[in-house]
């Protein structure tokens, strides 16, 4: 009704995220108000996703760094981690996407 095709994503154009065998996401979370229970929150949301093997989250930028292998290193991956985190009530979006890990992960 809007012009928007029926296949797009309401949290953001997922599209041309390759696959990755690994990646780190960076995510912008800037409705996220409570330093506590927050970050606990968004951490369960994103570690729900298949792949997912390390979240940390900052609350005093009110962003999250994610560590993960295929399936979540793909489009559906994006698509599931926003799904999770809009559900929750944060309005979050990808800042930045790149192979491999930040860190080596345990």
């Amino acid at each position: 009704p809007f012009g928007a095709s029926c296949a797009a994503s309401p949290y953001g154009d997922f599209s041309r995220v390759p696959d990755r065998e690994s990646c780190t996401v960076d995510v912008a979370l800037p409705n996220m108000a409570c330093s506590e229970a927050c970050p606990i929150k968004v951490r369960s949301a994103l570690s729900k996703v298949a792949g997912v093997q390390q979240v940390d989250v900052d609350y005093e930028s009110r962003s999250a760094t994610v560590e993960a292998v295929y399936p979540a290193c793909s489009s559906d991956g994006f698509e599931e981690m926003m799904e999770n985190l809009y559900a929750r009530g944060y309005r979050a979006r990808v800042v930045s996407a790149r192979s491999g890990f930040t860190q080596p992960v345990p």
